[in-house]
């Protein structure tokens, strides 16, 4: 965290915000927070150590999704049981059981992080995905009690165990991946994480904007600016989603509840393959972009509510919580981004200069330093960054 003294005084929350940028310009500092596209990128280049492009190991990437989500799942079930209602005991209790299992087992996997075996990373990862299919489990259980008016009580929001529910999923799908062996394309891994993002990011701002006091109406119609900038980019992806990869819609129309249910041979008939184009290169960035400046924003809010600076009903772990989720996505979108094939505007002459290699990246494309910029509302050098401002965002 950004700390400068207690003494530091910050008119506005637009002021707190540059100050952050600022000192972050100047220090540089913020090592477990990247504030900056080269230092996300680093982040991005360990994992890849050092190669453009590859896909990360299995060790390094089973490590890093477990060390982050852990995390996070054993916060989702404090963050339960603190909304639960006194009387619910059997459930506060079963909460307090998840938080306790979740932090034993992120201890064992910074353990294992020290010196990785792909035995001892295969078994982290079972672990991981019983443990987390047991909280689906209970936050399923919770949702609907909330939603059936069974708990009329408690201060979770059932967007929020929806919200938290979404994310035990796709961590434990991430885990299975791994576990199985189960490729995903390029384009279709990239729109499936833009769609799972950009509608955490929605539910943040939301979050956020609910849980503020009344009279701080500066941060209310900031949040509230980021929910609809959110809720469009998320549509926007949703278009390309059937535009690139039509089959995912297609299968979505099978019965998801039978496992025995096969793939009808006609499926598939007539439709391409995912591919990329140009606009879902640019859309990327702006995605990217407006993440980066949400995680901003969050950061200017954590500061001040670690502070007392802010009235609101966010704690400080709360606040954390969901920059950390920001940091993380804006590192999630850059490394996949940097994967995406050629935009399909490419022709078979450009294909031979690029030594006739289909699978390059567009890191061979463009020399570092020369990839020409999207035109519109981004700043050319802002690309995962902190972003120019943009409206009453600052």
């Amino acid at each position: 965290m950004v700390n400068d003294g207690k003494n530091k005084s910050f008119k506005t929350a637009d002021d707190s915000h540059k100050h952050i940028k600022q000192h972050y310009e100047k220090t540089g500092a913020g090592k477990d927070y990247p504030p900056s596209s080269s230092t996300e990128n680093a982040v991005v280049d360990r994992f890849h150590h050092g190669k453009k492009p590859s896909t990360p190991g299995f060790i390094v990437e089973s490590l890093r999704l477990n060390l982050f989500w852990l995390r996070i799942m054993s916060e989702h079930a404090l963050f339960i049981r603190l909304g639960l209602p006194c009387e619910e005991v059997a459930l506060r209790l079963e909460a307090e059981q998840l938080q306790k299992e979740f932090a034993r087992l992120l201890d064992e996997a910074q353990q294992i992080a020290e010196n990785p075996t792909k035995n001892e990373v295969f078994r982290l990862n079972r672990e991981a995905i019983n443990l987390t299919t047991a909280i689906i489990d209970f936050k399923s259980r919770v949702l609907q009690l909330i939603i059936c008016c069974d708990i009329v009580t408690g201060f979770n929001l059932p967007l929020l165990i929806d919200h938290i529910r979404r994310e035990a999923i796709f961590f434990r799908a991430s885990l299975v991946r791994l576990q199985e062996g189960l490729t995903v394309g390029s384009v279709e891994e990239l729109i499936q994480s833009q769609l799972f993002w950009l509608r955490i990011m929605a539910d943040h701002s939301k979050f956020i904007l609910h849980l503020l006091d009344p009279s701080e109406r500066r941060f209310i119609g900031i949040a509230r600016e980021f929910s609809d900038l959110f809720d469009q980019l998320r549509l926007h992806a949703r278009d390309f989603e059937s535009m690139l990869v039509p089959q995912t819609f297609e299968n979505s129309l099978l019965d998801d509840t039978d496992p025995v249910v096969l793939r009808p041979g006609v499926f598939g008939e007539g439709l391409p393959e995912p591919f990329s184009i140009g606009s879902l290169d640019r859309f990327t960035e702006e995605a990217i972009a407006a993440t980066a400046e949400l995680r901003d924003f969050k950061q200017t809010a954590r500061e001040l509510i670690e502070r007392c600076r802010v009235l609101s009903i966010i704690s400080p772990l709360l606040a954390d919580h969901v920059f950390r989720e920001a940091v993380r996505a804006v590192e999630d979108l850059t490394m996949l981004e940097r994967l995406l094939p050629p935009p399909c505007e490419f022709k078979p002459d450009d294909q031979k200069k690029l030594h006739g290699d289909p699978c390059y990246t567009r890191e061979q494309e463009f020399p570092a330093g020369e990839k020409p910029s999207p035109k519109g509302f981004l700043n050319p050098s802002a690309k995962g960054a902190n972003p120019e401002p943009s409206g009453a965002h600052r």
